[in-house]
């Protein structure tokens, strides 16, 4: 970093020297993920990196949170859903040491979050990325990620391999001594992303990460997320984006209203809205929603590129093998229609 950039940094106004301590909190509980790795077609056991046990957190007359508990182990992709206000953003910050809980534990890698916040040994294990990029405009790229990795005093020759090696993951690597300024929102959120790994965490929190990338860009983060998870780092992962989710996760946990309606697999998150969907003719369709069982709905029905479409609610006490329609394949439940149908 050149002398006169460093005395930018050092004599900028209050307010900015403020925010740079904000960051250089943030930035201190970042958090890796941990995975589960395909064994034989089944998904092997690996040690909980982040534990959630019996979390509550109360605001005045607001109970934000309430006995959640779930875990995330080494190389697994778990995603938090839920509608705005229901806990996820408090959870967050519970898990990195931010705020305490009213009751229960958040641990990383057997740590507990609030009674060790601030120590090197905590943000070692983690890496974060807040839905707003933290980075300063000023200085290159290559400036940013120097500065970040003197907080987690990173060997010089480490931290540039590193920082070379996922800005050539993202397409930046000859950006990369650009002024971080001239660039669009789309390559400043891939460089947020590349801080959050360069330490090498065991734990990454991610609050929307591909929140203003465009399809391509999309694709380069879930290379480098899949890169990070067959090194079994684990990731925390909140997102409104369900088609993304749905590439992703290994693991959801659906929040409302601070409880927990669902945490699993995304195979047993499927499972537990009894939708079926089906695609054929016209014609056979009519046939299928005209005859429909008795406790069996027609939620809706659509046309998309393999044909038409009809989306049907189907009884609890349904068995997989009572409906064969003639003429229709069952394809399969979007994500979107899972959670809205999960969280009424």
């Amino acid at each position: 970093m050149l002398a006169s950039q460093q005395q930018r940094l050092v004599y900028h106004s209050n307010w900015r020297v403020r925010g740079f301590a904000l960051i250089l909190c943030f930035d201190d509980f970042g958090i890796r993920v941990g995975d589960q790795r395909q064994n034989g077609g089944k998904m092997a056991e690996q040690p909980s990196i982040l534990s959630i046990r019996k979390v509550s957190r109360a605001f005045r007359n607001v109970q934000a949170l309430s006995d959640v508990s779930f875990d995330v182990g080494g190389g697994q992709v778990h995603v938090l859903l839920g509608h705005n206000g229901a806990g996820k953003t408090t959870l967050i910050r519970i898990i990195l040491g931010l705020i305490r809980t009213t009751s229960g534990s958040a641990m990383v890698s057997g740590l507990d979050t609030w009674k060790t916040r601030g120590g090197r040994k905590t943000r070692e294990k983690v890496g974060v990325l807040f839905e707003q990029d933290a980075l300063y405009e000023d200085i290159s790229a290559m400036e940013n990620l120097e500065l970040f990795s003197r907080i987690h005093r990173l060997h010089h020759q480490t931290w540039r391999n590193r920082a070379e090696e996922l800005l050539s993951s993202v397409g930046l690597y000859d950006r990369r001594h650009e002024r971080v300024g001239k660039w669009s929102a789309g390559m400043k959120r891939k460089l947020s992303i590349i801080r959050a790994l360069q330490h090498q965490p065991q734990l990454v929190v991610l609050d929307e990460p591909t929140a203003g990338l465009d399809v391509q860009s999309r694709g380069k983060i879930r290379d480098a997320i899949d890169r990070c998870r067959s090194q079994n780092t684990a990731f925390l992962i909140a997102s409104q984006d369900l088609a993304e989710v749905q590439r992703v996760a290994s693991h959801v946990t659906l929040l409302r209203r601070g409880k927990i309606l669902y945490s699993g697999t995304i195979a047993g998150f499927y499972s537990q809205a009894r939708l079926k969907r089906f695609h054929g003719s016209t014609e056979a369709l009519k046939s299928f929603i005209g005859s429909l069982p008795a406790g069996m709905e027609l939620v809706r029905e659509e046309q998309d590129v393999l044909g038409d479409a009809a989306l049907i609610r189907i009884p609890p006490t349904f068995q997989g093998n009572e409906m064969r329609p003639m003429g229709l394949a069952e394809t399969p439940v979007p994500l979107e229609d899972i959670y809205l149908e999960l969280d009424k």
